[in-house]
């Protein structure tokens, strides 16, 4: 009578627990970085101790490897690559910010030389010798030659930008007077008329002609972006007032290393620089015939 075998039945191999949530863990360390990378490594060792010690009763050895290394990868390659790159970034989104202010200011300037070449004058802005203001900025003037025909009739132009129907046209305003990179309140813009008695905007009845910039269209300025603080509402009277005392007053905020952006009468837009010498920005933002040289650009 043979002697009957007994199979022999192999003990499953169970996968540590700690090695699943260390994989787990470090996967999302990718993202979350040292708040679940130092666990994953935690777990993974503990885990990998585990293992070791059960000599083969226990599984999950690559899972926990995976774990630990991911684990630390997240912890120290991951905020360092940030660390890296954040920089990077901030200097694409600056140069995209820039190239779309330069093509508002550019449509600015557009728009005021259509206008100019429509009425035989520059859009009024500023206040005369007696302190008086138009009713509603040059920016509404601009409407028309800038495409926005059906806004530009919403417009009672016998009130002030102020009154209760002009008010309510605030938060239309065109995307061209925006300063992308500002947190404005709605309606408020940074894109500013130069103004001031030697500029082209000296204020009165009537604007000037092109013909009154005796210093050459090149090089006058005629609309600055300022500061956020100096923001204003779109359709108010508010421009930027130039003392040639001061001429950096309220510039030089909007760009990193205290540069602006400027546009000049032939429609230009150039960045400059609050360092410049004085002498050589005065002569820019006036009509005058002193200006020998265009400003630097930057």
């Amino acid at each position: 009578m043979s002697q009957q075998e007994v199979p022999v039945v192999a003990e499953q191999v169970r996968t540590s627990i700690k090695a699943i949530v260390s994989l787990v863990l470090g996967i999302l360390a990718l993202c979350t970085t040292f708040i679940t990378g130092l666990p994953a490594i935690v777990l993974g060792v503990w885990s990998l101790i585990d293992i070791n010690r059960r000599q083969g009763a226990l599984g999950g050895t690559t899972f926990a490897t995976i774990g630990v290394v991911l684990g630390g990868i997240g912890t120290v390659i991951t905020p360092c690559l940030v660390a890296i790159l954040l920089p990077a970034v901030a200097s694409v989104r600056e140069v995209a910010r820039l190239q779309k202010a330069e093509v508002n200011l550019r449509q600015i300037g557009l728009a005021t030389v259509n206008f100019e070449q429509a009425s035989g004058t520059l859009p009024v802005a500023g206040e005369d010798e007696q302190g008086n203001r138009p009713l509603l900025s040059w920016r509404v003037h601009l409407l028309p030659h800038l495409g926005y025909d059906a806004l530009y009739d919403q417009f009672h132009l016998d009130e002030p930008w102020d009154s209760l129907h002009n008010q309510s046209l605030i938060d239309l305003m065109p995307d061209c007077y925006q300063n992308p990179g500002y947190e404005l309140a709605p309606g408020m813009t940074a894109m500013l008329a130069v103004t001031g008695p030697e500029t082209a905007f000296p204020g009165g009845e009537r604007g000037l002609p092109i013909s009154a910039l005796v210093g050459g269209t090149f090089q006058t300025i005629l609309f600055v972006e300022v500061d956020a603080d100096q923001a204003v509402v779109w359709t108010s009277p508010d421009d930027w007032q130039f003392d040639p005392d001061d001429p950096f007053r309220g510039l030089g905020g909007a760009r990193p290393g205290g540069k602006f952006l400027a546009a000049t009468a032939d429609t230009a837009v150039f960045k400059y620089d609050v360092d410049l010498p004085e002498e050589s920005i005065v002569p820019m933002f006036t009509r005058a015939d002193d200006a020998v040289m265009p400003m630097p650009k930057f």
